[in-house]
């Protein structure tokens, strides 16, 4: 009886070496292609939250979203965010993300709007009655202790009595200024230089006025600042302008000229 020939050891190692090298080619590739995919899904989401803006305020709510009883000329649009049974202030506070709760009472979005795929953001638990109906920050009683359930930051919404938010959050700024967008670097020292978190610092998805949303990795070359806003506006930080019309640094809390973004996330 004939006996077929089979592989050599030589041969199989060849196959396997083959293997090997198609697999170290497709991997990165793969995994570019699912970020991309996120990156994409982030976009979308971005795209929903504007347009919720937008028909809250078509529905006669007079603008943007702010919780019940908030004092937009004295109360802080930095608080920490905290979950409780309804929309206004006593029960969720003042951080700024918080009024976009309002969005999902009025069913123009849902809780997964506020996540990022490509982030460690999740959604919360919202089981065990109504003290965890609304809000975008706190202990959700999974364990995992305080933590914020939004991956974006949103344009400062509040003003104070010297009125030095010179580019308050509505729905009517120019077309030019960022209004939403991946959240920034936990380290304030870091904003001024780095791109969200969110893509592994490769850039971020930025919202405008009227809801289309752009993917962006400006920077000046010179100094490594980002500059995803408009005429180079970094939208992490406040800025004024040079005489020569160049966004500057500012230490303030307030955006500080009328195309400034200033988008606030809070971080526990």
């Amino acid at each position: 009886m004939r006996r077929s020939k089979g592989f050599t050891l030589i041969e199989l190692l060849v196959v396997i070496a083959i293997i090997a090298l198609l697999v170290s080619i497709l991997v990165p590739s793969l995994g570019r292609a699912r970020e991309l995919a996120r990156r994409v899904w982030c976009a979308s989401n971005l795209n929903s939250i504007g347009k919720g803006i937008h028909m809250y305020d078509a529905e006669g709510n007079q603008g943007t979203p702010i919780l019940a009883d908030i004092n937009t000329l004295a109360d802080n649009y930095q608080d920490s965010l905290r979950m409780g049974p309804e929309c206004k202030k006593g029960d969720l506070g003042t951080g700024a993300q918080n009024n976009l709760s309002l969005l999902v009472e009025d069913r123009s979005i849902s809780w997964g709007h506020f996540v990022c795929p490509s982030s460690d953001v999740r959604k919360a638990n919202r089981s065990g009655g109504n003290a965890r109906k609304y809000g975008l920050g706190g202990d959700d009683g999974t364990g995992s202790g305080v933590r914020t359930f939004i991956a974006y930051g949103v344009q400062v919404p509040y003003n104070n009595t010297n009125g030095d938010n010179l580019c308050q959050l509505k729905v009517d700024l120019n077309a030019e200024i960022v209004i939403f967008a991946d959240r920034g670097p936990k380290d304030a020292s870091d904003r001024r230089t780095d791109f969200s978190p969110n893509h592994n610092g490769d850039g971020e998805n930025i919202a405008f006025p009227d809801t289309h949303v752009e993917w962006s990795t400006a920077e000046l070359d010179t100094n490594n600042v980002n500059t995803s806003g408009a005429d180079d506006n970094n939208i992490y930080v406040a800025e004024t302008k040079a005489d020569n019309g160049d966004p500057v640094f500012s230490s303030s809390i307030w955006p500080s000229y009328d195309e400034d973004s200033l988008l606030h996330a809070w971080w526990p």
